[in-house]
């Protein structure tokens, strides 16, 4: 079982047909409220009809003993946190090509109204094709996304400090940009081993609001000025 700030993924069966599955048993904290549940119930169903070869395919939900449980199709590879964590800086052609991916994932989900709102580099699967003679980008926990249509509570923080846009620190309504900022986040430290703000909690959000990070062409030289 792999634990994080959502839930648990435990490796299952489908017992229909034999095909390996990745389960996520929703954390209890996030199945508080009968309105949250109703969410992202009716935003999972929703994600199980995008087909894009860079989103992780939601096959199914549903709920056990008052717990959500949300199945995906099982991936061989491995989150971009764990590469980055070996290699703390990616070439600008890797780190190039890696956004794109998820910038073609992103198209699709922002297409059907959906924001992901939790996009950091433990969500940005490295998966291997089935010939494995290369990976592909997958975008994954698509489930929790929500419909931009202007009911989300303005309380309802969601994301992940390093990542979360300003909007989203203060529980105002997300937006498609939301996703993008984060993009710009995860993108920032793709090439420069960092996110792009740190220090303690109070401090990375000030700095999303006030801050500009530092320039990518003067943290390494090889970085084309469009890019940084």
């Amino acid at each position: 079982a792999a634990h994080g700030t959502t839930g648990t993924v435990y490796r299952a069966e489908d017992t229909s047909s034999g095909a390996k599955v990745a389960l996520k048993l929703l954390s209890a904290e996030l199945c508080g409220t009968a309105a949250v549940m109703h969410r992202v119930r009716r935003e999972t169903k929703n994600a199980i009809k995008l087909a894009n070869p860079n989103v992780a395919r939601v096959m199914d939900c549903g709920d056990h003993g008052g717990r959500f449980y949300i199945v995906r199709e099982w991936l061989e590879g491995h989150p971009l946190s764990v590469l980055l964590s070996e290699e703390k800086q990616l070439g600008v052609e890797r780190a190039a090509a890696i956004a794109y991916q998820i910038c073609a994932a992103l198209g699709l989900v922002h297409r059907v109204g959906l924001v992901h709102r939790d996009l950091k580099p433990n969500h940005v699967f490295l998966a291997k094709n089935d010939d494995e003679s290369e990976w592909v980008v997958k975008l994954i926990d698509i489930g929790l996304a929500v419909k931009v249509d202007g009911t989300q509570s303005s309380r309802d923080v969601f994301g992940s400090l390093s990542y979360l846009s300003p909007e989203q620190a203060e529980g105002k309504l997300v937006s498609f940009r939301s996703d993008l900022y984060s993009l710009g986040c995860v993108f920032h430290e793709m090439l420069s081993g960092a996110p792009p703000f740190t220090g303690n909690p109070a401090q990375v959000i000030d700095q999303h609001h006030n801050a500009d990070p530092a320039g990518l062409n003067t943290l390494r030289g090889d970085v084309p000025d469009p890019l940084a």
